[in-house]
């Protein structure tokens, strides 16, 4: 299985660690996007087994980006990366059924374990989110 990835974050050394780290043990099939507005107009072109998708940027940020998702019933696995873990924005985001959220001061096992489980079907979410899902 080769699974097709989109990854959108507006951080430059965010994108490109996260990129060599899922290219190293993941795919090769990676494509990327500085903002919302970008990924968006690339999921409504392409179809991706999965969106990895920060919350703060510019133009359109996440929460905007899988409210577009669903609002257009694009189909594709979501996972949040954000330094975000207030309980708001956590059940704002679960309304779209997002499949899971992994927090920026994890470590990289984490983030491969949530990618791996969410291709698999599973969702994944950091223990620090875990009280905020209902």
């Amino acid at each position: 299985m080769n699974p097709k990835i989109l990854l959108a974050d507006d951080h430059k050394i965010i994108r490109d660690v996260l990129a060599r780290l899922i290219t190293e043990s993941i795919t090769d099939d990676l494509s990327v996007a500085t903002n919302g507005k970008e990924a968006l107009n690339k999921l409504e072109q392409e179809q991706f087994d999965l969106l990895i998708t920060d919350l703060n940027m510019p133009v359109m940020d996440g929460l905007e980006l899988v409210r577009n998702l669903s609002n257009q019933n694009i189909e594709v696995k979501t996972l949040v990366l954000t330094m975000r873990d207030d309980a708001e924005t956590i059940e704002a985001l679960m309304q779209f059924k997002i499949d899971g959220y992994v927090l920026k001061e994890g470590d990289t096992e984490e983030f491969k374990n949530a990618v791996e489980m969410i291709l698999k079907n599973e969702q994944y979410f950091s223990d620090e989110v875990k009280p905020f899902l209902k």
